[in-house]
Formats: C-alpha cells, sequence, structure tokens
C-alpha cells in the first residue's frame, strides 16, 4: 500500500514538474522571440507557442505553496528525494525524484 501511495506521488510530482518546466521553456520562447515576419518555425516549437495560451491561467507554483516539508523520514538505503507540499488549496502532494528511474509518470487521486 505505502508502494502505491509513493508511486501515486511520483507521478502526481513529474506531472508538476513537467507542466513547470513547460512554462518556463514557453516563456523563455516568448520572451526571446523577434519580430514575426523574420522568424523560422520549428513545428514542434510552434505547436508549444500556440498552445502556450492554454497555460496563461498557470501562476508560479510557490505562490500556491502554503509549507515545505523537508524532513520526511525515508530507509537508509533509499537513494530517492521526497519533498512534501501542502498548498493553499487544501491538497497535499508528496514528491520524489528518482534518479535510477529512465521513465516519468503522473497520476492525481481524487476522494469521490
Amino acid at each position: 500500500m505505502l508502494a502505491l501511495l509513493i508511486m501515486h506521488c511520483l507521478k502526481t510530482f513529474v506531472f508538476l514538474l513537467h507542466s513547470v518546466l513547460l512554462l518556463a521553456v514557453l516563456n523563455n520562447v516568448q520572451s526571446t522571440r523577434v519580430s514575426p515576419s523574420h522568424t523560422q518555425h520549428h513545428p514542434i516549437m510552434y505547436k508549444y507557442r500556440r498552445s502556450y495560451s492554454s497555460f496563461d491561467h498557470l501562476q508560479a507554483t510557490s505562490d500556491k505553496v502554503e509549507r515545505r516539508i523537508d524532513d520526511i523520514e525515508k530507509s537508509t538505503g533509499d537513494s530517492r528525494i521526497y519533498r512534501g507540499l501542502v498548498l493553499k488549496n487544501g491538497f497535499t502532494a508528496l514528491l520524489i525524484s528518482d534518479p535510477d528511474i529512465e521513465k516519468s509518470a503522473a497520476s492525481l487521486s481524487v476522494a469521490v
């Protein structure tokens, strides 16, 4: 059961991290853009630039975090990095970074 909870939190962290990284890339693309008449559009960058408007409502995550928890207890052989977040909207998140994993995933658990 603990493994499922940890996996769930890892997936949530990766999804949030991907969103933050995508926003950072998009902000960089927007700030370094030259005039449209002189721009050559790479298909992937154009795709992300077009979808940028769907992320306009997102703000930096730091203003949404009420409390950060870094002293999470783990086993001595565990090389993963854990961080807990209590968000201002009442959600609690467990973020896990595992340097040995090549794949990433995210999930969200909604109690119904």
